[in-house]
């Protein structure tokens, strides 16, 4: 029975469409997203390959905790399946073929949070984690069973502050 390790990251901060319609990263979006890449780095965390969405906001995010990880040989792939709207059954079907056993997902809601229940619960429909911009979910995941919780981090809980789930 194969077991991977699936880090799901929603992006960090972003300016809103109106100010910027490609939406990157805020300062405090990025300050954020290299804060817990450092709060992880001397956990004992292993990541393989990083995974994006197409939009920038979620390929910064990705850049920035590969950084944060001094994991800079590691590979990045940008994947349309993480998309916000697609549905997670695609981007199931790249982890099952992957050689890759541990996995740093970076996208967006709703898609995240569909994934963690299919992860989980073997259910897009039963979301069941709230995210938070830049928090970490570590999933320990089995194709034969699904899937267990490991732990979550988020910026509220190292940092005491709440930043926005939209």
């Amino acid at each position: 029975m194969t077991t991977k390790i699936i880090y799901l990251v929603q992006h960090g901060e972003a300016y809103p469409k109106e100010l910027n319609p490609d939406r990157p990263l805020t300062p405090e979006g990025k300050m954020t997203t290299r804060k817990m890449g450092e709060f992880i780095k001397n956990k004992g965390i292993q990541v393989e390959t990083f995974w994006h969405s197409l939009k920038l906001r979620a390929k910064e995010t990705a850049e920035i905790l590969r950084e944060a990880l001094d994991l800079l040989s590691t590979p990045i792939i940008e994947y349309e399946e993480l998309e916000p709207e697609i549905s997670p059954k695609k981007i199931l079907k790249e982890i099952k073929k992957t050689e890759y056993s541990n996995i740093m997902i970076v996208g967006h809601l709703p898609h995240l949070s569909k994934l963690s229940g299919l992860l989980l619960l073997k259910d897009e429909t039963l979301e069941i984690i709230s995210f938070e911009k830049a928090g970490i979910v570590c999933i320990e995941w089995k194709e034969e069973i699904g899937g267990i919780l490991k732990w979550m981090i988020t910026p509220s809980l190292i940092f005491g502050k709440r930043t926005d789930t939209g």
